[in-house]
């Protein structure tokens, strides 16, 4: 995570400036390209993806964060009253935290589903009819076997290391899908990002 946050030091003060002579739609648009672009390179990860496969999509995301969030914050609160500055700050967080809520109980539930999907696919790969299991099943009983299991043992433990795979590889496939989700998501939100009005903040 400190990739994520370190490009954000380095942001925000270049982002102040540019607000001062760019319409901030720009601004949340491209805090948006970026942002998807960050969450597209993520959609190819599998089974071996660690550290190294992760660090520079945070970096990229840690850029893009700043573009969304300090524009996006100055056009929904700039030119209320200075008495009613705190209750629009206020509800200006709520609709950001119950958006955040919604987003993550939506991803939640399309990680469900696309799981469930890909399982299903997985499954019907996995057949004793099928030489690729079958190859992979003995290779793994004679590893059990090697470890001291006996013969009914070492099958059972096959299936199940068979088994765990199949559910690792479709939960894995279906994190693939949410981040092509999130990414063409952001890409949606640069368009409609044009439907507001021309902001640029004076001084």
């Amino acid at each position: 995570m400190m990739w994520f946050g370190f490009p954000q030091l380095i942001a925000v003060p270049l982002i102040v400036r540019l607000m001062k002579k760019v319409d901030l739609r720009h601004l949340v648009a491209f805090g948006c390209v970026i942002f998807a672009w960050s969450c597209l390179i993520n959609i190819h990860i599998n089974a071996d993806s660690g550290y190294d496969q992760l660090l520079l999509a945070n970096f990229i995301r840690g850029i893009g964060q700043p573009f969304l969030s300090i524009p996006l914050a100055v056009m929904a609160t700039v030119g209320i009253e200075q008495a009613q500055a705190g209750s629009a700050s206020g509800l200006y967080n709520l609709t950001r935290n119950l958006g955040g809520a919604v987003g993550i109980a939506f991803l939640a539930t399309i990680l469900s589903i696309r799981q469930q999907f890909h399982s299903s696919h997985v499954v019907e790969n996995i057949s004793l009819y099928n030489p690729a299991t079958v190859e992979r099943l003995r290779g793994l009983k004679n590893n059990f076997s090697n470890h001291g299991a006996n013969s009914t043992l070492a099958q059972e433990q096959a299936l199940h290391t068979i088994d765990a795979i199949a559910r690792r590889e479709s939960m894995i496939m279906a994190y693939n899908d949410a981040f092509y989700f999130v990414g063409v998501a952001f890409l949606f939100a640069a368009c409609v990002t044009y439907t507001l009005k021309p902001f640029r903040p004076q001084g």
